[in-house]
């Protein structure tokens, strides 16, 4: 996201902030080239910041306004309540394509995307909360490897998703989280902490751009997951990687909801 974009949704949610009450959606409307997934981000982002600041009112505003906008582009990408549902068959058979593209092309977006960007549709939480179902029923106990080689799978359909550019953002990122929680059904920190390590931070990263759920609620997870990385990240041992999660929890702390603003900064 640049920084003009950035700063054309701060003009529109202060836009927002003084209008007259009941004349939301007509600002909206005059500047819908704006109302997308990182418009309910950056509404998110400011609204945690309100709290801090005591502005409790324009903060639960911005809160409500963020989740109706995310509701309504979900709406959207969907096609309505009026356009059928993939069958659960048809998900299926999109995932194994899928994986078998990312398999064969090394996990090339070139490749990649195109598929996704045919199946757009399918970019939804039924796929997610399916992806970890099935990703379940195909682990073997007694095949080790091949268990590794779907985790590994896993993360890096859920890099090409989280950066996949169309669609729905909000649903990209839940079945990006969903295929790195699948794959720490793997990647343990016993059996395999560094690759432990670098799901915890990754999935720390998608946490703290997650745009369902509560904000605050949000960057909780994404502590947790970035304090998790930092037991196997250390200096000592990986430095560039400890550095870089040491930089996403300072990112995640000053952007924190929970807790005091000065230990968060302190943090």
């Amino acid at each position: 996201m640049d920084q003009q974009r950035i700063q054309a949704y701060l003009n529109l949610i202060q836009q927002l902030l003084d209008c007259p009450s009941g004349e939301e959606n007509q600002v909206l409307n005059n500047s819908q080239e704006l109302v997308d997934e990182g418009f309910v981000l950056v509404c998110q982002q400011v609204a945690a910041h309100l709290q801090e600041a005591g502005q409790e009112n324009a903060a639960a505003f911005l809160q409500s306004l963020a989740q109706k906008v995310a509701e309504f582009l979900d709406g959207q990408a969907g096609g309505g309540e009026t356009q059928p549902r993939a069958t659960e068959e048809e998900y299926l058979s999109f995932l194994r394509e899928l994986l078998q593209l990312e398999l064969e092309s090394n996990s090339d977006p070139k490749v990649v995307y195109p598929f996704l960007a045919r199946h757009q549709d399918k970019l939804d939480l039924t796929f997610a909360e399916m992806l970890v179902g099935w990703f379940q029923s195909v682990l073997d106990p007694n095949n080790s490897e091949a268990n590794q080689a779907l985790a590994s799978l896993m993360n890096s359909l859920a890099v090409d998703i989280n950066q996949f550019p169309l669609g729905s953002r909000a649903n990209n990122l839940e079945i990006a989280i969903a295929c790195y929680q699948a794959a720490l059904e793997v990647y343990t920190r016993q059996a395999f902490p560094e690759q432990w390590a670098t799901t915890q931070n990754n999935l720390g990263n998608a946490y703290k751009n997650r745009i369902k759920g509560e904000r605050g609620d949000n960057i909780e997870e994404a502590i947790a997951c970035y304090q998790a990385a930092l037991e196997v990240y250390t200096r000592q041992a990986f430095p560039e990687q400890w550095a870089m999660t040491q930089n996403n929890l300072a990112v995640a702390y000053s952007d924190r909801i929970k807790g005091e603003r000065g230990d968060n900064i302190e943090e």
